[in-house]
C-alpha cells in the first residue's frame, strides 16, 4: 500500500487524517512530494467505495425483493414501478462510481508520472548547470 493509500485509509476510519511515523518518514525522505497532498481527489476517493456498495446493495437488494411480491395489481405495481426505479437509481450510482474510480485512477497515473517528470527535469537543469559553470572560469 502506497502512502497516499494509508493517507486515505486513515481519513475513512477516523474522519481525517492521522500522521504517523511512517508518514513522517515518508515525507521526510521525499520534502518535494508535500505539495502533493494538497489535493481534491481524497474526498472522491473516501466516498467512492460507499458509493459503490450503496448502489451495488439497492440493485441485488432490489433484484432479491422481486421475488416477494404477488402476481395481483398492486405487486406487479410495486415490482414493475417502484422497484424498477429504486433498481435504476442503484445502478446509476454504482456505475458513476465505477467511472469515477477510473478517472481517478488515470489522474494518480498522470499525477505520479508528472511527479517523475519534474524530479527528472529538476535534475536535468541541475546537470545543465553544472557543466555551464564548469566551462565557464
Amino acid at each position: 500500500m502506497n502512502i497516499d493509500d494509508k493517507i486515505i485509509e486513515s481519513s475513512i476510519r477516523y474522519g481525517k487524517p492521522i500522521i504517523t511515523d511512517e508518514i513522517i518518514e515518508y515525507y521526510r525522505k521525499n520534502p518535494k512530494e508535500l505539495d502533493s497532498i494538497i489535493n481534491q481527489s481524497t474526498f472522491q476517493t473516501k466516498f467512492l467505495k460507499y458509493f459503490f456498495v450503496l448502489g451495488l446493495s439497492l440493485t441485488v437488494g432490489v433484484r432479491l425483493m422481486r421475488y416477494f411480491f404477488d402476481d395481483n395489481a398492486f405487486g406487479e405495481f410495486i415490482d414493475r414501478v417502484i422497484l424498477d426505479v429504486i433498481s435504476e437509481i442503484g445502478i446509476a450510482v454504482f456505475g458513476g462510481a465505477l467511472t469515477v474510480y477510473f478517472l481517478e485512477f488515470l489522474r494518480k497515473k498522470h499525477f505520479q508520472e508528472s511527479i517523475q517528470f519534474r524530479k527528472d527535469l529538476i535534475k536535468r537543469i541541475a546537470e545543465v548547470d553544472k557543466k555551464e559553470k564548469g566551462n565557464n572560469p
